[in-house]
């Protein structure tokens, strides 16, 4: 409820509000030697202001479901993480063109879920996922359309995000962008 109060409040000061729906490939690194992690793929959805500043700068802001999901194995164990984050960019975007700029800054990202599973019983992780981690993100947002855009992304969380699991995870993403002004 918090969340869509400030969503409603923050719509009311957006110069562009628009809801968003997209994919993202994960990859990360292992903590543990012996280990390796395989990129997969995952969804991402929800909502993006962009708040005038200044000239041809913006603030861009948003709450956004995102899954940073994960595959691995350790000798014949092979396993999932599906870990899914409430994520919420801070970012400045530079419009170079009325249908195009460029984003950077730190997104915020809060534990939804998570799930591990495996192909034989046992082997999960001693600690739990991180609850909250702070990356960095940057890519491109264009309108191809009055009402229709999309953005390239990349963003990296640089820490462990599970103390005994993974750490530097790195995403590449797309999003389709529904916008109302």
């Amino acid at each position: 409820s918090i969340i869509a109060a400030t969503v409603l409040a923050s719509s009311a000061f957006a110069s562009d509000f628009a809801a968003v729906a997209g994919f993202r490939s994960n990859s990360a690194d292992a903590v543990t030697t012996g280990v390796t992690m395989n990129s997969k793929s995952g969804i991402g959805a929800g909502v993006l202001g962009f708040f005038d500043l200044m000239g041809d700068l913006q603030g861009r802001m948003g709450f956004l479901y995102n899954q940073r999901n994960l595959s691995g194995k350790s000798g014949t164990t092979e396993f999932d993480l599906n870990l899914a984050y409430m994520d919420i960019p801070v970012t400045a975007m530079y419009k170079f063109a009325d249908y195009a700029g460029m984003f950077v800054g730190p997104v915020v990202s809060l534990l939804a879920s998570k799930e591990y599973k495996s192909n034989v019983s046992g082997g999960e992780p001693s600690s739990s996922p991180e609850g909250m981690n702070v990356g960095l993100q940057f890519g491109a947002s264009f309108k191809f359309a009055p009402q229709l855009g999309a953005e390239l992304y990349y963003e990296t969380f640089p820490s462990t995000i599970w103390k005994d699991a993974v750490k530097n995870v790195r995403t590449v993403g797309v999003n389709l962008l529904f916008t109302f002004e």
